[in-house]
C-alpha cells in the first residue's frame, strides 16, 4: 500500500488506526512488544556484541492510537524517554515508565518524565510513527521533533508500527532519516546500514 503524499498518507493512516478495535489494538501492542523483547534479548546481542544488558533504551509513552510496545518488556531495562529543555529541542530523560507524569510536551499533553529526571543520550531508541516504508523511511505526525533528533543521533533506530502501516512507499524529504529496522506484531525487518 502506498499513498501520494504525506498529508494524503497521514489522513489514511488515522483512519486505519482508529478503525481497530480495542482487542485487536491489544492484540497487536502485545505481538510489537514480544517482538521488540526477542530483538533485545536475541537479535541485538548476536548483531551487536558490545551492546549490554545496562543499555539506555530511549521510548515514548504510546498515544492513545499507537501499538503500547511495553506490555512485555523486562522491568529491569533501563528506559529514557522524551522531553523538552529550555530550547524547545527534544531530549531523553531517564525514567521508569510508572514514574511518568502528564506534562504538556511536543504542542500536546503526554506522560514524561517527572521534571528532574537526568539527561540522557540512548543507545537505541524506539521510534513512533504513522507509518514506515520497506526500506526504512519514516511518517512522523508532522512536527519534526523526531527528525531534529535524529540529525545528530549516532545510535540504533527502530522504527515500532503494525503490519498495516508499513507501507510500500512514503514521499521523503532531504532531512528524513531512514530508520536501521522496523518492528511489527509479525516481523521484525532489519536494514542494511
Amino acid at each position: 500500500m502506498s499513498y501520494q503524499s504525506k498529508g494524503e498518507s497521514r489522513k489514511r493512516i488515522k483512519q486505519l488506526l482508529k478503525s481497530f478495535s480495542e482487542v485487536t489494538k491489544q492484540k497487536k501492542s502485545l505481538g510489537v512488544s514480544k517482538n521488540i523483547s526477542k530483538f533485545l534479548d536475541e537479535v541485538l546481542p548476536k548483531e551487536f556484541p558490545n551492546y549490554s544488558s545496562s543499555l539506555i533504551i530511549g521510548g515514548f509513552a504510546p498515544m492513545v492510537d499507537e501499538v503500547n510496545w511495553m506490555l512485555d518488556l523486562k522491568d529491569s531495562r533501563r528506559l529514557a524517554f522524551p522531553s523538552t529543555n529550555d530550547s524547545g529541542e527534544m531530549i531523553f530523560l531517564e525514567s521508569r515508565y510508572e514514574d511518568l507524569v502528564e506534562l504538556r510536551e511536543f504542542g500536546v499533553v503526554i506522560k514524561s518524565p517527572p521534571p528532574g529526571s537526568k539527561e540522557v543520550m540512548p543507545d537505541l531508541l524506539i521510534i513512533p510513527g504513522l507509518a514506515f516504508g520497506k526500506t526504512g523511511e519514516r511518517l512522523g505526525r508532522g512536527k519534526g521533533f523526531y527528525d531534529k533528533f535524529l540529525e545528530k543521533y549516532n545510535g540504533l533506530k527502530i522504527g515500532i508500527c503494525t503490519s498495516e502501516q508499513l507501507l510500500d512507499e512514503i514521499p521523503t524529504e532531504p532531512h528524513d532519516i531512514k530508520m536501521d529496522g522496523v518492528i511489527m506484531e509479525n516481523q521484525i525487518l532489519r536494514f542494511n546500514r
